[in-house]
């Protein structure tokens, strides 16, 4: 079966934040005072690959963190490694049209040359 929405293999948003709470040396019980959440519903939270932005708000009050800076960080990361592959590709493509309109140029020499010879006969 097909996973839903986009993923990303590298991210996982309730492990992120599960992580600074556990540094952070916060219970999932204290944790949920601060959001008005169940512990149930912080379990369950930290389990997910992805979750809806004022839930992170949330959670980045509540822990005193910026996840939202941590998510930006790891999308460069992400978008970085996946802007170099194709610049290179970019670069050979270049260069392929550039000598294939060289080619172009000399065919359409040629032709206006016969048409020339054509017309002169």
């Amino acid at each position: 079966m097909a996973a839903k929405g986009n993923q990303i293999d590298t991210l996982h948003v309730g492990n992120l934040i599960n992580e600074v709470r556990r540094n952070k040396r916060v219970s999932y019980a204290a944790l949920g005072r601060l959001t008005g959440r169940t512990i149930s519903a912080i379990s369950t939270a930290m389990k997910r690959s992805s979750m809806q932005a004022y839930m992170i708000w949330e959670f980045s009050q509540a822990l005193k963190h910026n996840f939202f800076a941590d998510l930006a960080d790891q999308l460069q990361q992400h978008t970085e490694s996946q802007l170099d592959t194709p610049q290179a590709n970019v670069q050979q493509e270049l260069e392929q049209l550039r000598t294939e309109n060289q080619r172009l140029s000399q065919e359409l020499h040629y032709l206006r040359k016969a048409v020339d010879m054509i017309n002169n006969t």
